[in-house]
């Protein structure tokens, strides 16, 4: 699987789970598979004759700021309460539902 593709399968996850609003990212989303396409450059990491090393880095960093890596999922998930931590009201209702 190319980074592109895989890319654009986190992206369309997280739109559809609504951890990322679509129209609102739309810059950085472009950016993102813009700099997953240099990467899938078969002569990546040499690119027209130069040493690229600055994609991968660029690509973590898009990736962390629209929360597509584990570990910016799980702070995603503290900010609202889950198990990983939050307040002790967002823990009870995510342990037994919003109703409680």
């Amino acid at each position: 699987m190319s980074i592109v593709v895989a890319t654009q399968t986190s992206i369309d996850a997280a739109i559809a789970d609504e951890s990322i609003d679509a129209a609102v990212n739309a810059g950085p989303i472009a950016a993102i598979l813009k700099v997953a396409g240099q990467i899938d450059h078969p002569d990546f990491p040499i690119v027209d004759g130069k040493f690229d090393n600055v994609s991968l880095s660029a690509y973590l960093r898009y990736c962390t700021e629209l929360r597509l890596t584990p570990a910016s999922r799980a702070d995603l998930d503290e900010s609202k309460g889950g198990e990983s931590g939050g307040s002790k009201l967002g823990k009870l209702r995510s342990v037994h539902g919003a109703s409680a």
